[in-house]
């Protein structure tokens, strides 16, 4: 929903402070941010923000706790930054003409910075009174996170918009997509018979998909901004992990759809296993390059920590310096190559018994179809800070497949 109060939920809340002052510091964000859901008629992430607006050392605190990260894992997530609301708000909001009603009803003429921006689009350098009336909030940091972090998704996958709903069919090649020799004068009254493997399309269903985390009573004594980012980053990690889950093993069907590279059309099956890993993952690479005329640099293979430390193993246990050189490490000491081929670490491969999935593709050739964008939201439903807990989640809706022939492998290793 539009931030549509937000400056004045801000007010009506710092006003609330003032008068509570004496209590407990805890006790005042507490009700201050109940104030702030119920005002913002349950919308978890403009709650946050007027909750800040109002509450100037949880907005530092949060900042500290964001810039802290940076320093420590190297990363450039934005600071929230409300000082430069535009002076036609600012007159709107210090007004003492205006009744409550009126400033609400003239917030919303101004067509507010809505409360769920394309993730990626931070507003960081506006000066007061230019176009965007708002910077970084809330739910623009919980965003940019969740893109953060998803490690296989972010890794060179193929992505499409579908924001206008609906299904897409994307065009595809079951195979190399040559044009080949016609007799002078042929007619081309079908496409499919004049292409080498045929063209073929891909329907993208958009389904949703997203994770819940329930907070119980004693959240509103622990109300901070530590505990706030701690609970965005803990949906944004799980939101990330099973986007990750999805496009390596989903099924495509509950509840691990969509397709995943390791099922459906386009999965190479049938070949022989190699001597050790590592000579069948040679195996795999040289026949995606021959069915789809691929070179290694585009290709990934996708591994857990338990695998990559089978390949370490392998690595130094191999009696030919050479042949070691062919599986490469980074300089924290994980794989990063083998064979030429970029290696992704990722936690959503599981182990079960000592055995776990490697994937082999060429991830340009995955397709992931978005319809609605990641969002923070309020459960909707009965819980909330009159029960016993809130459910925060984060949901999206989308679809995705691996839609060409021979562009995915996979295999077990075992004894983990």
């Amino acid at each position: 929903m539009p931030v549509q109060l937000l400056k004045t939920t801000a007010e009506l809340l710092k006003k609330q402070t003032d008068i509570l002052e004496k209590s407990n510091r805890q006790q005042i964000e507490a009700n201050s941010f109940q104030s702030a859901r119920e005002m913002m008629n349950g919308d978890v992430s403009s709650a946050m923000d007027a909750f800040f607006l109002a509450n100037p050392k949880a907005l530092h605190e949060f900042n500290r706790a964001i810039h802290d990260d940076n320093v420590s894992n190297g990363t450039k997530k934005p600071l929230l930054n409300y000082s430069i609301l535009g002076n036609e708000v600012r007159s709107i909001i210090t007004n003492s003409d205006l009744d409550d009603e009126s400033k609400q009803e003239n917030l919303r003429s101004l067509d507010l910075a809505t409360n769920f921006r394309a993730s990626g689009d931070l507003d960081t350098v506006t000066a007061p009174g230019g176009a965007n009336l708002l910077q970084t909030t809330v739910a623009d940091y919980f965003l940019k996170t969740v893109e953060e972090l998803g490690v296989v998704f972010n890794s060179g996958i193929d992505k499409r918009d579908m924001t206008n709903a609906g299904n897409m069919d994307q065009p595809v090649y079951d195979n190399f997509g040559r044009s080949q020799f016609v007799n002078a004068g042929t007619n081309y009254p079908d496409a499919g018979t004049d292409i080498e493997g045929n063209a073929t399309k891909v329907t993208l269903n958009p389904r949703p998909f997203g994770n819940v985390l329930d907070v119980f009573v004693d959240f509103r004594q622990k109300l901070n901004a530590g505990w706030l980012k701690k609970v965005a980053d803990i949906l944004a990690e799980r939101q990330a992990r099973e986007k990750d889950f999805t496009v390596l093993f989903g099924t495509g069907s509950n509840p691990d759809y969509p397709t995943g590279m390791t099922n459906g059309a386009g999965v190479i099956t049938g070949l022989t296993p190699g001597a050790d890993e590592f000579e069948t993952l040679g195996r795999y690479i040289s026949r995606i390059a021959q069915l789809r005329r691929v070179s290694r640099n585009k290709m990934a293979v996708y591994i857990n920590e338990s695998i990559n430390q089978r390949f370490i193993d392998l690595k130094y246990s191999m009696t030919n310096d050479d042949l070691s050189k062919m599986i490469s490490l980074d300089s924290n000491g994980n794989i990063s190559m083998i064979r030429g081929v970029k290696v992704i670490t990722t936690e959503v491969s599981p182990v079960t018994s000592g055995t776990s999935t490697l994937v082999i593709g060429v991830p340009g050739l995955y397709l992931w179809g978005t319809a609605k964008a990641d969002a923070l939201i309020d459960d909707g439903g009965l819980t909330g800070f009159k029960s016993d807990s809130i459910a925060f989640k984060v949901s999206g809706m989308a679809d995705g497949k691996p839609g060409f022939g021979n562009a995915f492998g996979k295999f077990d290793i075992t004894g983990l």
